[in-house]
């Protein structure tokens, strides 16, 4: 017999289990074989099973569906017979007093509530997964918000250097114009053409407008930003070109959240504006004619729409829209 079967009888105990065990209904000694170690396993014992006897529990004779969980229930071998342990719970329970029978049906709902367990333990696992994921995926969006909200700050910022730099484009335009005219030169030799240009200007690149004049507003975040042009999509590398005759009033190879920019100057106040290049082909004061490239589309600067060419009309400083310029 192994240690981990062995019966700890108290003394009482184990003087009425040799009484019972030794002697039949005449007091003649029994010949009935003690249980052995391969007895208790093919009739169902292993080591979850605590074998010492005590006392009855208190659900007694009816303790079907009773939460017994570490009772102890280690009491003489026929007392547990006329208990009924249907569906109790027995975890951690001491139910050596039962038979054989008996303590098959208790580790049958004892198996059946380990299963239980099981089931439990595995679905708290999967909502412990879905909670974490949950959670990366909120921390994701919150990152995403807070570095679209820089970019998009960051372009209202360059927005207003833009206004600025336009402004003062014009005010150097009209002083030469004002000198110009004084020393009797004519004007500038493309003076007039874009006035007259509204909805007749060829695109400055094919592709979809993925951006439109005026305020935008992101379907994820709900934040809306101001556009003062349109936002072309087009593959990297694609030419961009002028829409109109012109001179090349200013280039920046960074010009903060636009980029590489190109703004070319058209007379009477207009100028155009063209920016996220991936290469400037052109040079300040060099004047240009209708489609001569200027540039290549890309994305540099903070471009929120990636590889775009993004195009602006201006009157002086103020934003016109693109589209109504256009064919």
């Amino acid at each position: 017999m192994t240690r981990r079967h062995a019966l700890a009888l108290t003394i009482p105990a184990l003087a009425l289990g040799i009484a019972l065990a030794g002697c039949g209904d005449g007091g003649t000694p029994s010949t009935a074989s003690p249980t052995t170690d391969a007895n208790r396993q093919a009739d169902g014992w292993d080591e979850d099973i605590i074998v010492k006897p005590e006392h009855l529990p208190a659900c007694s004779p009816n303790c079907a569906n009773a939460d017994l969980r570490g009772q102890d229930m280690s009491y003489a071998p026929l007392g547990l017979n006329q208990v009924n342990l249907e569906g109790a719970d027995l975890r951690g329970a001491d139910i050596s007093g039962a038979s054989m029978a008996g303590i098959r049906l208790a580790k049958a709902n004892l198996g059946e509530t380990r299963v239980n367990e099981q089931q439990a333990a595995t679905q708290n696992r999967k909502l412990g997964q879905l909670t974490t994921q949950r959670e990366r995926q909120v921390a994701q969006i919150r990152t995403e918000r807070k570095t679209y909200e820089a970019a998009a700050a960051e372009l209202e910022k360059t927005a207003k250097d833009i206004q600025r730099l336009l402004a003062r484009l014009e005010r150097q335009r009209q002083t030469e114009d004002q000198r110009r005219r004084a020393g009797g030169r004519t004007a500038e030799p493309y003076t007039g053409d874009f006035a007259r240009a509204r909805k007749r200007l060829d695109w400055p690149v094919e592709g979809s407008v993925v951006g439109r004049f005026g305020p935008e507003r992101h379907p994820r975040f709900g934040t809306t930003t101001l556009n003062n042009g349109i936002d072309i999509a087009a593959a990297a590398g694609t030419a961009v070109r002028a829409v109109a005759r012109g001179r090349v009033d200013f280039t920046s190879d960074d010009f903060a959240a636009f980029g590489q920019v190109i703004v070319v100057n058209h007379g009477n106040g207009y100028y155009t504006l063209y920016g996220h290049l991936s290469e400037i082909l052109v040079r300040q004061e060099q004047e240009v004619t209708p489609g001569q490239t200027i540039g290549r589309v890309g994305d540099s600067g903070t471009s929120l729409k990636g590889t775009v060419l993004h195009f602006e009309v201006r009157n002086g400083a103020s934003a016109l829209d693109p589209e109504d310029w256009l064919r």
